[in-house]
């Protein structure tokens, strides 16, 4: 499952609200999901094990004007 509270701010091709207190109540869950993502002690061992594992080695692919997304891997 995914869920991406930030597409009523940023993408205004979807029929989203946009009232002061939808952006606030959405900016306030993100906030709380950073805070918490940031308690991840994780970490790469260095840079060549990032650079080995990151997405930009994939090709990016362009979709068609229509699509709902501009750039996929």
């Amino acid at each position: 499952t995914q869920y991406h509270p930030e597409k009523n701010s940023f993408e205004w091709h979807i029929n989203a609200t946009r009232t002061y207190n939808a952006i606030s109540v959405e900016q306030k869950f993100i906030n709380q999901f950073v805070k918490t993502a940031r308690l991840n002690t994780n970490r790469f061992t260095d840079e060549n094990e990032w650079n080995r594992l990151s997405i930009y080695n994939f090709q990016m692919l362009f979709t068609p004007n229509d699509a709902d997304f501009i750039q996929v891997y």
